[in-house]
């Protein structure tokens, strides 16, 4: 164990040393980019020198052997041709070698002689102090190196003027340290050097914190209610009048992958509408806006699946709430909501919603995963008119080759049950007066199908003015049919709500179903973080097209914007699938993932094993032709050995055989009374070479043979012993 802590007390100081050297001189040897072989190099030569001097049997050469074997192994593995090169780019090698020697001898110094360490100690700290005082740039690991250096040797001179009781060996203190602060300084390494000097920001992060705490305290006092200035986003659905501006901050949208430039956050949804404002009668469902999701994703997949990015493409954001106390979560249109948690916030799921069963506290973040729609495009409004009905087959091959859910999980049962409720729920036809459904179909003339007439209502009412002044409605209004007559008739003024439930009801006279949306409407300017304030509630309808899902419209004034991207060019293939084209897109929901690219077959990169497989093959040969020469060297010197010192030898070998089976020899004891305590558990075939021992050593005279034969018996009695025993497994030490 001594020669154990010798060694790594030595390591303790070369080590740090050679990386030094190797740290300042870096710059100056031309080293490989991106390339470990020289930093490895530097830690292992040192380790390899320092066993050299430690290792006092016959394996002492092992270790450089080794390495050395490896290395021209590692040369003779390349290609005759290339060798000149090979040598030539690795000639760093050499001042890497250099390097390590100077700082072994500069390290053995240092673990020998007090003052070298203390001499050390000084220039190191005034070494330090200079590159401060003068601004002098430097690598970090040459200092990293510096600090664990005068570290060890601070805590080396604090243990040398140390009283100290118990174990007291000043090495063995220092060798166990070590680790502890090599980690440090790891740590140290690892963490970013700052580009400005340091600016206190613990100081400022707790006066933020505090500033939070207060703006936390005062949101949860101030908005008590799920009201946002009115405008768009209310608990009751009330179409009301003249609007309250509030710049409050609400949500902090962040971009994590391909949102769209304008974004629709879903907070409630209504179904019936009693001419002065909308209310939900749904019951509770689950998993209603995932079926929209794979509705939409399966009727792309039946029609167009190698090229479903020109339809829809996967998006990622985060939100978080920001001065408002609310039990809503704000989620996109087509979104992935699966289970009963989101973000590690417990929700419930209706019709109408999506609440979290306590409200969110100041700055609570939950992430979106959802669909961008290209929505304005020839393609999409094809699939709105064409789409089929999605058969059971259909929808469970489409659920196991996308993996999105299991389809137990989400039944073709589940999908049929929930397009059965949403018909009866969102479709029912209101009542119209004569005037405005002349007015409607003199506007819809011509149109060829119900995707054409939606259009054109939708660009009708954008027509109209936008004002945030728009009075309370009157008293005579009082179902759908007034309303209509009222809004569309008379005053053709108004704000979001407004015009979400004129579309909504235009629509539903169709009978198509119609839902209207409450929630935040919001432009990203291209920017990846977005302050959402109250003033931007909005309200909008949204239509369900047959066999596809959801649609939204845009009816309000001023709102309405086209976005999409350009379609994938199309190439020819007999498979209905589009199969041989070069795009496939990714679906993921946990999270945004690339293509690789496939590696082509000119210019690949191929993996030689000769460079691994020689040199390893090469250093275990060489293990083992050590080993056996070691073994034939040792016989062939225990054979030239006179009979006392074989003697000697041999009981040795078995005093240590012991030890590993666990009987040591106690402090104090004599051997007779270590042999006594043997015979115990073991014959006197193996206990009787303890009196030889101890006549050889006190005794002039030669040993008999018959002595070293007894010996000899006790050794190959213990060898086959421990082998069986397993180094003392299943029997206790003594």
């Amino acid at each position: 164990m001594a020669a154990v802590f010798a060694f790594l007390y030595d390591l303790c100081y070369v080590l740090p040393v050679c990386l030094i050297v190797f740290g300042v001189g870096k710059p100056f040897l031309f080293l490989p980019e991106k390339s470990n072989v020289p930093l490895l190099f530097t830690v292992l030569l040192p380790v390899v020198l320092c066993s050299v001097r430690h290792i006092k049997n016959k394996y002492r050469f092992l270790p450089p052997g080794i390495f050395a074997v490896g290395l021209v192994c590692r040369f003779l593995a390349v290609d005759r041709e290339k060798r000149p090169s090979f040598l030539e780019s690795r000639s760093y090698l050499l001042w890497i070698l250099l390097i390590t020697v100077a700082g072994y001898i500069l390290g053995r110094l240092m673990a020998t002689y007090i003052t070298v360490k203390r001499v050390t100690l000084f220039l190191l700290i005034a070494g330090g102090i200079a590159l401060m005082c003068t601004g002098t740039k430097t690598g970090k690991a040459p200092v990293v190196g510096g600090f664990l250096m005068i570290l060890f040797l601070i805590s080396e001179e604090v243990q040398r003027n140390w009283d100290k009781s118990g174990f007291s060996e000043m090495k063995a203190h220092l060798v166990c340290i070590a680790p502890f602060l090599l980690l440090l300084m790891c740590l140290v390494y690892r963490i970013p050097a700052p580009q400005k000097p340091y600016d206190w920001g613990f100081a400022v992060n707790l006066w933020q914190r505090a500033g939070d705490l207060f703006e936390q305290l005062s949101a949860k006092f101030l908005f008590r209610t799920e009201e946002y200035g009115k405008i768009g986003f209310s608990e009751n659905g009330e179409v009301c009048g003249r609007l309250k501006d509030s710049d409050e901050e609400v949500l902090l949208f962040t971009d994590k992958g391909r949102s769209p430039e304008r974004v629709y956050l879903t907070g409630a949804v209504f179904d019936r509408f009693d001419g002065r404002g909308w209310s939900a009668e749904n019951g509770l469902q689950e998993d209603i806006r995932l079926l929209d999701t794979l509705e939409l994703m399966c009727a792309v997949y039946k029609k167009d699946a190698m090229y479903a990015v020109d339809y829809y493409q996967n998006s990622y954001a985060r939100l978080e709430s920001r001065f408002h106390s609310t039990h809503y979560l704000f989620l996109p249109q087509k979104t992935f909501l699966s289970g009963a948690k989101l973000g590690g916030l417990s929700y419930v799921e209706t019709w109408e919603n999506v609440k979290t069963k306590k409200r969110l506290p100041y700055r609570s973040e939950y992430p979106l995963s959802f669909l961008r729609l290209n929505q304005d495009t020839p393609l999409f409004r094809e699939l709105l008119l064409t789409a089929e009905p999605i058969t059971e087959e259909e929808w469970g091959d489409f659920l196991f080759t996308k993996r999105l859910v299991a389809e137990n999980e989400l039944s073709y049962s589940h999908y049929i049950e929930y397009k059965e409720i949403l018909k009866a729920s969102y479709a029912e036809t209101p009542e119209l007066s004569e005037k405005v459904k002349t007015v409607l179909d003199r506007l819809y003339e011509g149109a060829a199908n119900d995707l054409e007439r939606l259009e054109r209502l939708e660009k009708w009412l954008c027509s109209m003015k936008y004002s945030h002044s728009a009075e309370v409605l009157p008293e005579s209004v009082t179902s759908p049919e007034t309303f209509m007559d009222y809004f569309l008739l008379e005053e053709q003024e108004g704000y979001c709500v407004h015009y979400a439930t004129a579309f909504a009801l235009a629509a539903r006279a169709l009978g198509l179903p119609v839902r209207y949306v409450q929630g935040f409407c919001f432009d990203r300017n291209a920017s990846d973080n977005v302050m959402v304030k109250a003033e931007r509630a909005h309200a909008w309808p949204e239509v369900y097209f047959d066999n596809v899902g959801w649609i939204m419209f845009e009816p309000t004034p001023g709102y309405h914007k086209s976005e999409g991207w350009s379609l994938r060019s199309r190439e020819t293939s007999e498979s209905p699938k589009g199969n041989g084209t070069s795009f496939v897109p990714v679906e993921v929901i946990a999270g945004q993932e690339k293509e690789k690219p496939e590696p082509s077959g000119d210019g690949r990169n191929s993996f030689d094993a000769r460079v691994v497989a020689i040199p390893v093959a090469c250093c275990a040969i060489f293990l083992v032709s050590y080993l056996g020469a070691a073994g034939l060297v040792t016989g062939y010197r225990y054979r030239k050995m006179e009979r006392g010192r074989k003697v000697l030898y041999l009981c040795g070998k078995c005093g240590r055989m012991l030890q590993r089976l666990g009987y040591r020899k106690k402090e104090g004891e004599t051997l007779e009374e270590y042999g006594c305590r043997l015979k115990n558990d073991f014959p006197e075939s193996i206990t009787d070479f303890i009196p030889v021992y101890e006549r050889t050593v006190y005794s002039e005279t030669e040993p008999s043979t018959e002595t070293l034969s007894c010996v000899e018996r006790a050794y190959k009695e213990l060898f086959s012993l421990l082998w069986k025993r397993k180094t003392g497994a299943g029997r206790g030490k003594k």
